[in-house]
Order: C-alpha cells, then sequence, then structure tokens
C-alpha cells in the first residue's frame, strides 16, 4: 500500500495521472502528498481532482518554482487542494517567487474557502515571504500548534507594514505552542529588514499570549559589524515582548559563526546576548546561544 506519494514532473505541461481505477486501492492508505511544481508554470490538475484519495491524507508539502512566479491557478488550485483535506495535520509550503495573482483570483479565493478548513491542522512551515500579502482571511485555521516561519529577506519594507493577512492568521492561533523563525538575510542595503524589527517584533506582536511554550530563532547571514546592532535591538524591542507569554519554557538563538572566531569570543558573544535580555532573565526562562555556519 502506498503512504508515500511525490509529483515531480521533469518539464512545464507535463501530467502525471495518479488518480484512476487500478490505483485508487493502493492509494486508499495514502498520508502524504508532495508536490515539486519547481519545473512547472501552471498546475495542471483539474479541480477536485484529489477528492478520491484525500480522505486519509495528513501531510501536503508544495514546492513552488524558484525562477517563475506561480499563477493564479496555481495559487487557488493549492488552496483548494489544502482546504479539501479534512486530516491535514502537517503543511508545508515552499514558495520563493512572488505569485503572479489577480484581484479577481483572490475574489475567487476568498469565495471558494470552506467552512472549517484546516480543522486538524497542528504544524504549519511557510517558506519564503512572498505569498505573505496574498492570502485569504484565515486560510490555515485555527489549530496550529507548530508555526515555521523561513524567510529569506528580500521583501521590500518591514513584515509588519506589508504582510497584514499574515500577521492576521498569527493571531488566530490560539493554541500554538511552538514558534520558529528562520531569517536567511537579515540586513539589506538599503532595506529596513533588519532580523528583529523586520520580522521578530511583528511576528512576536500578532501572538496569542496563552500556550506559546517553545520559541526559536535562527539568523542567516550577519557579519560581526551587524551581529552588535541585532544585540542592541533584542534589548529595545524583544526582550519585554519575550516577557509577555506565561508559559513559555525556553527561548533559542542560532547564529552564524564566522570563521576565524575563537572559543573565548563565543563565550564573550553568549554573555553579551544574555546581557540584552535582563527582564526575560528575571523571568526564569532559559535563555541559549548556539552556532551554525553561515551558507
Amino acid at each position: 500500500m502506498v503512504r508515500e506519494l511525490v509529483i515531480k514532473p521533469k518539464a512545464d505541461g507535463t501530467y502525471i495521472p495518479f488518480v484512476h481505477a487500478r490505483l485508487l486501492k493502493p492509494l486508499r492508505y495514502l498520508r502524504l502528498l508532495a508536490y515539486d511544481l519547481s519545473n512547472s508554470e501552471q498546475w495542471i490538475y483539474p479541480p477536485r481532482y484529489h477528492s478520491l484519495v484525500a480522505r486519509d491524507i495528513t501531510q501536503l508539502a508544495i514546492h513552488y518554482p524558484a525562477i517563475r512566479s506561480p499563477t493564479t491557478a496555481m495559487w487557488l488550485e493549492t488552496f483548494r487542494l489544502v482546504w479539501s483535506l479534512p486530516k491535514l495535520s502537517v503543511l508545508f509550503l515552499d514558495m520563493t517567487r512572488y505569485p503572479d495573482v489577480t484581484e479577481s483570483g483572490m475574489r475567487h479565493l476568498r469565495a471558494i474557502r470552506r467552512p472549517g478548513a484546516c480543522a486538524e491542522l497542528k504544524t504549519l512551515v511557510l517558506k519564503g515571504e512572498f505569498c505573505c500579502n496574498l492570502l485569504p482571511e484565515c486560510p490555515f485555521g485555527t489549530s496550529v500548534k507548530q508555526l515555521s516561519l523561513q524567510f529569506h529577506g528580500d521583501r521590500p519594507g518591514p513584515l509588519g507594514s506589508n504582510y497584514g493577512p499574515l500577521l492576521a492568521q498569527i493571531n488566530y492561533f490560539s493554541s500554538l505552542q511552538e514558534l520558529h523563525m528562520y531569517i536567511s538575510r537579515s540586513s539589506i542595503p538599503g532595506k529596513d529588514t533588519r532580523a528583529a524589527s523586520g520580522y521578530i517584533v511583528p511576528v512576536l506582536t500578532h501572538l496569542r499570549p496563552d500556550a506559546l511554550q517553545t520559541v526559536s530563532f535562527r539568523i542567516g547571514n550577519i557579519g560581526s559589524g551587524r551581529r552588535g546592532h541585532f544585540f542592541l535591538e533584542l534589548r529595545s524591542k524583544v526582550d519585554e515582548l519575550l516577557t509577555s507569554f506565561p508559559s513559555l519554557g525556553s527561548v533559542s538563538f542560532q547564529l552564524p559563526c564566522p570563521l576565524g572566531d575563537l572559543p573565548h569570543d563565543k563565550g564573550m558573544l553568549e554573555r553579551l546576548l544574555l546581557d540584552r535580555l535582563p527582564k526575560l532573565r528575571e523571568t526564569g526562562v532559559p535563555v541559549t546561544l548556539k552556532w551554525h555556519h553561515q551558507s
């Protein structure tokens, strides 16, 4: 019996039929469906194509084209599929290009949303911020407990001013227990894309405070000159925000370790990080700092 199915067309327009009589029985136990659309420019499956095998799918992953913008049809059919899976508990959406979605397409998207959609969704991973302002109201339901946001740092302006739909959705997650954020680039000359003020603060500000237990931040490309600014922003903008979550049990940071950093330098930076979070330290919440190699 097939439990995992990965669809990866090698060329645009390639049609890979998988819902037909001979496959329906083996696909009855399908739990994970993954689309790798990196070579596609269009969604080639008709609406409700997946309905015959959708009943028990619990995990869905969609990887969009990296060099071409997804079309309105791709965006519509993505959510039509997401909202048609009654047992969906894990969703991964990878979008590195801005979707080419018309206003009429957005109206259509809002019209096809099903009541109670994503009622069982517990884990949500969103990679890339380009879809953030093209979300309908509450597209991922209200039951998410683990949220992972992976930002590339290429957007024009602060997250809070451009991507209200994403922040509004986050505010619906009243049972959220874990937040994991990865900002691959934390500063671009001429753009306000600092990790703390541009990403961390807007997200923390819109979170419900009651259930959150674990928070982790992984910062990608941050040079030694900007590391000090990041620490300053932690004290002025992040420290007090973190104390507003009464159930918070752990906070962790992962920062890039440039070549040449000596062990005693790392120790100094660890002490500096803790020094920039005095109010959080007073609550007794443990704070950890780890290092990763820059990519």
